[in-house]
């Protein structure tokens, strides 16, 4: 290992502007994958307070077709076709229901300051136990409390800032929509890359009008603004969920029968990556599409600073094309000669690597809003920040990323040189000669 350091030290105290280009352009090329490995792993990673990620199944929409094909509406769930498919599954640990008003917030005042605008998501009381939220103060509503509707909230901690300048505010009364509601707990700032839990106050949906408002009322299947997530006790239960909620599914579509009418929901309820994927309502989610987009995406982003690299290390071979030629007289080997070449080529590229995902690291966490605006949740327009958790950026998983693209990514820029340089005849390697 010694040697190999020495000898790219020695190469850049003798040509240190081609060294350091390509040190340099190593970097980026690593530095724009690893931006796009994190804008696809923030949405898949554990992390506060959607910690459990690996054990969701989430239910987002679904359609309701007549038998006769003659239509077919597809959104989000009502609150009783919700019920009919998930609450009486008993394998899960808990499974929440939650409405999500797109775009929206409410007004939020308190001692008869002016109201500011803040987020807002309607739950119920199982809310609390498929999330792990880190309670400043307080505690969540419970069953008891959303079943009488006792007009309560959860606070975030920067809204408890602003409008009292402390989060020691349990029991405080604040207006939402000039309605009244008491503080009954306060919670850490929740990232909005969190989108399943994302949220600047919670309320219990039993409290306001969004079922009246926004359908599932009656003994129909309907279309409304509800979301369900199902926590699976460990990751081996998940199938055993999927197929009780079959079961649940084909009940439901027998009773609907009568009615002319069926449910279907493609392939739904889904793992936390699928769910990623984005599809709309009526549509299943393509992993094979994803896979294919992303890998020439990535394809891309190596193959152009690969060739720029090849060309940087040939050069540079060529000013060891002397030692090369005593090395093969003394019989060293081609193969150990490749080899030789290559590792010394990664080490570089690692280094490079190391600055890239360094330099990622650094400009992810302090851009974050600008970095991960694009990404699609459950709040558009929100008035959160797409904050990162330490925990995510230093992801076991984005170390092996990033380690996976830097050997790529030296294979690519490296290999031909160095399988060109072991072929070198000997006598013109002696003369310093490549042919």
């Amino acid at each position: 290992m010694n040697q190999y350091i020495k000898r790219i030290w020695a190469s850049l105290r003798q040509d240190s502007v081609v060294t350091i280009i390509n040190i340099l352009g190593t970097a980026l090329a690593i530095f724009l994958i690893m931006i796009m490995v994190l804008m696809q792993e923030v949405k898949v990673l554990p992390f506060s307070p959607e910690s459990n990620r690996d054990r969701f199944l989430i239910a987002d929409a679904f359609a309701v077709e007549k038998l006769d094909k003659n239509g077919m509406s597809a959104g989000g769930l009502s609150e009783f076709v919700a019920k009919q498919l998930y609450s009486s599954l008993k394998t899960p640990e808990a499974v929440t229901l939650f409405a999500v008003n797109f775009g929206t917030s409410c007004l939020l005042s308190a001692d008869n300051s002016n109201p500011i605008s803040v987020d807002q998501k309607q739950t119920d009381a199982s809310f609390w136990r498929v999330f792990d939220f880190d309670f400043i103060s307080g505690k969540p509503y419970d069953q008891a409390a959303f079943n009488a509707k006792q007009k309560v909230l959860v606070l975030s901690e920067g809204v408890a800032r602003h409008l009292f300048h402390s989060v020691n505010v349990v029991g405080r009364t604040v207006e939402m929509n000039y309605t009244p509601y008491t503080i009954c707990g306060v919670v850490h700032d929740v990232s909005s890359l969190a989108s399943l839990a994302y949220s600047q106050i919670w309320v219990p949906y039993s409290t306001t009008n969004i079922i009246k408002n926004m359908g599932g009322i009656n003994d129909m299947p309907c279309n409304g603004p509800f979301h369900v997530v199902a926590l699976a006790r460990s990751k081996s239960d998940l199938p055993k969920i999927i197929q009780e909620y079959k079961k649940s599914a084909a009940a439901f579509n027998s009773q609907l029968k009568s009615h002319g009418m069926k449910i279907t929901d493609n392939g739904r309820p889904y793992g936390i990556f699928d769910c990623s994927l984005g599809a709309f309502s009526n549509q299943k989610p393509d992993p094979k599409i994803f896979y294919i987009r992303e890998g020439l995406i990535f394809l891309i982003l190596l193959l152009v600073p690969a060739i720029n690299l090849s060309s940087m290390t040939q050069s540079r071979l060529r000013r060891y094309i002397t030692e090369i030629g005593i090395r093969r007289a003394f019989g060293c080997r081609r193969s150990r000669m490749l080899t030789d070449i290559v590792t010394e080529n990664f080490i570089l590229t690692l280094a490079a690597g190391c600055i890239g995902l360094l330099f990622c690291y650094l400009f992810t966490y302090f851009n974050s809003d600008l970095v991960f605006a694009n990404i699609t949740d459950y709040f558009f327009n929100s008035n959160g920040h797409h904050s990162v958790n330490f925990s995510l950026l230093f992801s076991p998983t984005v170390f092996l990323f990033a380690l996976l693209f830097c050997f790529l990514l030296n294979l690519l820029s490296s290999i031909i040189p160095a399988w060109q340089a072991s072929r070198t005849n000997i006598v013109n390697a002696l003369n310093g000669r490549t042919r």
